[in-house]
Formats: C-alpha cells, structure tokens, sequence
C-alpha cells in the first residue's frame, strides 16, 4: 500500500483507503515530505480525527530506511499532544504556524475546522492539507 501511494505522489488529490494499521500515517509522511522538498509545497498540514491518532506522526528515522530526510515534528507543532482543553490557543497556534518556516503541523478535524472558519481557506494556500 505505500508504495502505492508513494507512487502516485505527484497528484493533487490522494485518497489512501486501508484497513487500520496498514501503513497510512507512514505513507503519508513520505508523500508530505516529497512534497516539501521535490513539489515546491511550503508546508503540511496533517488533520486527525482524534487527538491519539496524532501520536502516530512522532519523529520517525525514515533515512535508517533509505529516504532522503527524516520525519520531523516540532513539539510545540503537534497540537495533539497539547495538555488540557483549548480555549482559543491551538487556532493561535496554527496562525503562529503559518507565519513561520517551519515545515509540519498536526491538529485534530476540529482544530482545522475553527482555523479556516477564522482565517479563511486561501490561507492554506500552497500547502499540503492531509485529513
């Protein structure tokens, strides 16, 4: 399946349907990073329906493999991991994240949702949005 998907990472539009524990986050980590460094994308978004789902975009060795680059994630970008509730601040801090040079972001459905009813969707233009 993922080589599959890698295979097809040039397109726009990707749907990558697999049964749970099938590979999807890793697929998707090496399609986000060709398109960062090969498709001239300024960053990735990665959407995820539950706060736990984004544990499974932590930092991953993918040069230990043989890719050209490894997973990265700044801490303080996966906003799964945030403690507490959220009052305002992950929607703040995808705003901080879009102004910045930093390449990955992870947020739940909701977190995205109130972020482009707030700033618009032409704010995530040149991005690479993966839900």
């Amino acid at each position: 399946m993922q080589e599959r998907a890698y295979e097809k990472r040039g397109e726009q539009y990707l749907l990558i349907k697999s049964p749970p524990a099938s590979g999807k986050s890793r697929a998707l980590m090496f399609i986000a990073l060709d398109k960062l460094r090969n498709q001239g994308l300024q960053q990735a978004i990665i959407v995820v329906p539950e706060k736990a789902i984004g544990a499974s975009f932590h930092d991953e060795p993918l040069t230990k493999y043989g890719f050209l680059v490894d997973w990265h994630v700044k801490p303080k970008w996966n906003l799964c991991n945030a403690p507490g509730g959220d009052n305002g601040g992950k929607v703040k801090a995808v705003a901080a994240f879009l102004a910045s040079a930093d390449k990955v972001l992870v947020c739940t459905h909701a977190t995205f949702r109130f972020a482009v009813d707030q700033f618009g969707v032409e704010m995530f233009d040149g991005r690479l949005i993966a839900v």
